[in-house]
């Protein structure tokens, strides 16, 4: 992981833009100190950040514009392609991802899922998605780790949880 501040990125480091591209550096968390305002993934993530900045919709843009001169100080963090293979096993919330999704595709979206950052607004509704994920998973898990596990309860939980309908009365 690399940590920048906002105004090293603006102010465009010497060697920032070529490095994070040649080695693959492709999620970016930023935050305001401590709090995570937005999880994303770029290919060119000093690019898509200089955008998030330019944009005066941009929720991220504006914070980062209403916080200055302070604002500059805030870390961006930047995770490799090759970090996301384990952060995955760490954050992921299912056990076998649609094969369509890529360890950077699906690290960001347990990232966002895990921090919940305001700023990213686009994903609230799959934040939500893979907030019900995490709960199936986790019954489950306690459904095999049982030693007399009672399995219609277990499934009717899930289901309730995926708000699928069992039966003509629920």
């Amino acid at each position: 992981m690399l940590t920048f501040t906002f105004g090293e990125i603006l102010d465009g480091v010497e060697g920032l833009v070529r490095r994070l591209y040649v080695e693959r550096y492709c999620i970016y968390i930023c935050r305001n100190g401590q709090e995570v305002l937005y999880v994303g993934q770029s290919g060119s993530p000093c690019y898509r950040l200089y955008k998030h900045f330019g944009s005066r919709s941009d929720e991220l843009g504006q914070a980062v514009r209403q916080g200055l001169p302070g604002s500059r100080e805030w870390p961006v963090d930047f995770l490799a392609v090759g970090e996301c293979k384990e952060m995955v096993a760490e954050y992921c919330c299912t056990v076998n991802p649609p094969a369509y999704l890529s360890d950077v595709d699906l690290l960001e979206r347990a990232l966002i899922y895990h921090h919940q950052p305001p700023c990213n607004n686009a994903h609230k509704e799959l934040s939500e998605a893979v907030g019900k994920l995490v709960r199936v998973r986790r019954l489950i898990l306690d459904a095999l780790a049982a030693s007399s596990p009672d399995y219609p309860a277990i499934l009717y939980q899930i289901a309730k949880e995926l708000n699928i309908r069992l039966y003509p009365t629920d």
